[in-house]
């Protein structure tokens, strides 16, 4: 059985010896918060969304987000790069983009 998962939980299926786990959903991350933790599933998704939420407005207020033994995230702006159109030989910059780069630390690592 893969680490995580419960007897019924349907993320997990098994094809022979190899165990593939299905994508984790915010449906089934609430599921899950509910089951373990004794809230209701609408309770549960309200806290999922707030989480998220606060978490976009941090990355696009240009703020990085660490959870210790998970990972960080954080937004980069990158120059404009420079394009090419073929058919009319015409070039150009581009605009300035913005990359969403998440690191995975290791365990036990702020």
């Amino acid at each position: 059985m893969v680490v995580g998962a419960s007897q019924g939980d349907n993320s997990v299926k098994e094809f022979g010896k190899l165990e593939v786990s299905m994508t984790l959903t915010k449906a089934r991350m609430a599921q899950r918060i509910a089951d373990d933790c004794g809230f209701l599933k609408g309770e549960a998704t309200e806290l999922i969304e707030k989480l998220l939420e606060i978490m976009k407005k941090k990355l696009i207020a240009g703020d990085d987000i660490v959870v210790s033994g998970f990972g960080k995230w954080r937004v980069r702006s990158k120059r404009p790069r420079r394009g090419r159109n073929p058919q009319v030989q015409a070039t150009g910059n581009g605009e300035c983009k913005r990359d969403r780069i998440i690191k995975k630390t290791p365990a036990g690592t702020p």
